[in-house]
């Protein structure tokens, strides 16, 4: 065991002993001293917070609130946050992960503190069932690290946006009818798409494609969840690759038929391909939904474009609403008085209280089958990522699909070369 890992565990033997006082005094008022507690992230955390709510909070829990900022694309954040607790400075710190940054460069080391024994009974009472999901998502051997309302919905699962004018006028099936009669599969997907691409204007070029994803690999692990496949799972407390089996070879032969033989990958379009008619479908999460010229664009469009979950392979019987990124709050192993910090977050972020669900649905939704879908999406999400481990091992991964993808080695060939290695870093990270 590293000294550097000894001095966490120490502090996380330090941090229970202390919430065990705190716990037992059954305090209903929490006084942090004057103390400064700092929400570390990369983004504006407090936004859609008033500065009333939070001027109130910092009166009312006898401290001061501000944010402290470390920006993964100039430094790395798992270093920084663990600076922050190497140094002594995170005792009053509330951290921001997610599974792609942060989470998985601290929580193996133990420097998170487990909130199993501390959190009352009634504590996810107000949380919908998309925050619940989330933070479970977190859960490692039988320990809960993350808490706190974020997004109070599923705003990152991939979806399919199609242009359901255009393929009426092409005459394919509808993927939405589709998708209410159980149908919308990878074979009609595909069905649909070869319709849709097509030269339109008898140049001797394909002008005009069936579905477009910016990134072949990404496209796979999407593909994979849907048929129920998965890069990594846990056994026995061992994360463990598993991008070998059939189902997820399924989805890799699925991609690289789309991409080699049936060619309805778009590749170089023109500016915003989808609304000006050069793209029948493309990937899409809900929150891109509610951006401003993109949803100008949907709203002021001749053509009618409608969102249908990805649709779902062989090995899958129900839709799967996979997310490329989960993110949650949690504590450093060295926390001070985590009570009262939970209940100064709960003061703070109130989830639906802050954004109930028919205003979240009607910043995103042009349509009647949108909406539809999108509530399906929140009613049902069960905290799958794509690729949960992307930020350990996706260079690994997607490298090898290239060249699957490039005709160099097959499917099976590709993922059993790079299991040996891919296994070997999971078992440094989660075993050592």
């Amino acid at each position: 065991m590293t000294l550097r890992r000894s001095f966490i565990i120490m502090l996380v033997i330090v941090g229970l002993l202390m919430s065990v006082s705190i716990s037992i005094s059954a305090r209903e008022h929490f006084d942090l001293g004057g103390r400064t507690v700092r929400y570390v992230g990369w983004y504006n955390m407090f936004a859609g917070i008033s500065e009333e709510r939070i001027s109130s909070a910092e009166e009312e829990f006898n401290c001061e609130i501000t944010q402290h900022h470390i920006y993964p694309w100039i430094e790395p954040y798992g270093e920084g946050i663990m600076s922050r607790l190497l140094t002594g400075e995170s005792a009053y710190d509330i951290w921001t992960v997610q599974n792609m940054v942060g989470f998985f460069d601290v929580m193996p080391q133990g420097a998170l503190y487990p909130l199993g024994h501390i959190l009352p009974d009634d504590y996810y009472d107000d949380f919908t069932t998309v925050e619940i999901q989330r933070i479970e998502a977190f859960d490692h051997r039988g320990n809960r690290y993350a808490f706190g309302h974020t997004a109070p919905y599923a705003n990152h699962v991939w979806l399919v946006i199609y242009n359901q004018s255009m393929l009426e006028r092409i005459g394919t099936a509808d993927p939405f009818e589709l998708y209410q009669q159980g149908e919308w599969t990878w074979e009609a997907f595909t069905e649909i798409a070869r319709a849709a691409t097509a030269d339109t204007d008898g140049d001797g070029q394909i002008d005009r494609f069936g579905f477009n994803i910016h990134h072949n690999g990404l496209l796979t692990t999407i593909l994979a969840a849907s048929n129920n496949a998965s890069v990594t799972v846990e056994e026995n407390g061992r994360r463990m690759f598993t991008f070998d089996q059939e189902a997820a070879l399924q989805a890799i032969n699925q991609v690289n038929q789309w991409v080699n033989e049936d060619e309805i990958m778009g590749v170089d379009l023109p500016d915003n391909p989808l609304i000006n008619g050069y793209l029948a479908m493309q990937v899409i999460m809900p929150y891109g939904l509610a951006e401003g010229d993109f949803k100008t664009s949907l709203e002021e469009a001749a053509d009618k474009f409608v969102v249908v979950p990805i649709p779902r392979g062989p090995q899958a019987d129900n839709y799967v609403f996979s997310a490329q990124a989960i993110e949650s709050r949690v504590f450093p192993s060295n926390i001070s008085n985590p009570e009262a910090l939970l209940a100064l977050d709960k003061y703070l972020f109130r989830g639906q209280e802050d954004l109930p669900f028919e205003e979240y649905l009607a910043e995103r939704v042009t349509n009647r089958e949108t909406a539809e879908v999108l509530r399906d999406v929140n009613d049902n999400f069960a905290g799958v990522t794509n690729f949960l481990m992307e930020g350990v091992i996706g260079v690994d991964l997607w490298t090898a699909l290239e060249e699957v993808f490039a005709g160099e080695k097959s499917a099976a060939a590709a993922m059993n070369e790079i299991k040996p290695l891919v296994q070997s870093k999971l078992d440094d990270l989660f075993l050592n």
